[in-house]
């Protein structure tokens, strides 16, 4: 065998395979993670956005219904509001009241569910 001289320092072919497969792994898991939290990023946006819909949809249903009917005045199709009715008169007043209760329902058309929920409506003469 040859003896190496001192003069010749360098990295062998398995040492720069080594140092490859290495950053190729740390480069994958880097990409990796890159793309989970771009997902992560757009589930969030479009949970933000349902609660938005959601929350004005909720809004819209509690506004004074002035004159007796309920339209719903949201560009978005997904929510169905409709007003369910007068509640019962309280069995016993001590004087006519310009306020009444309605209850009213709020459908989401995506997730079939429902919400209900109760608003003033204030009336025109004292009943």
């Amino acid at each position: 065998m040859l003896p190496l001289r001192r003069c010749e320092r360098g990295f062998t072919l398995l040492e720069v395979l080594v140092a490859l497969t290495l950053t190729g792994l740390v480069m994958g898991s880097l990409l990796s993670l890159s793309a989970g939290s771009k997902r992560l990023a757009v589930r969030s946006d479009q949970a933000l956005l349902n609660a938005l819909e959601t929350r004005a949809a909720i809004q819209q249903a509690l506004l004074d219904d002035r004159y007796g009917q309920f339209e719903t005045g949201l560009e978005s199709t997904r929510f169905a509001a409709r007003d369910t009715g007068r509640l019962p008169e309280p069995l016993r007043r001590s004087r006519p009241t310009t306020h009444l209760l309605h209850s009213w329902e709020l459908l989401d058309d995506e997730s079939d569910r429902s919400l209900t929920g109760v608003r003033w409506n204030r009336l025109a003469l004292p009943e």
